[in-house]
């Protein structure tokens, strides 16, 4: 009897080891989860001020273009 219970000792030092190490795993996982989010959002961010600075100079040539179209449409008129 008594060499049962050592044996279920021994086991159940065998499995709370094992669910420390899981323990210690899921946490190391969720840093590294935590850190990839981190460089994620700001590579996103970064992408997005290139977007919008691009988008800020498309618009300006845009604006400058019909300005001109409708300075040029306004002289042929007063000829």
């Amino acid at each position: 009897m008594e060499n049962r219970v050592t044996a279920l000792e021994v086991i159940a030092e065998q499995t709370q080891k094992s669910i420390d190490r899981l323990d210690r795993s899921v946490e190391r996982l969720e840093q590294s989860i935590g850190e990839t989010r981190k460089e994620m959002v700001q590579r996103i961010d970064d992408l997005r001020s290139g977007v919008d600075h691009k988008f800020h100079w498309m618009i300006g040539g845009q604006f400058a273009t019909l300005l001109a179209v409708i300075a040029c449409m306004a002289t042929l008129m007063v000829r």
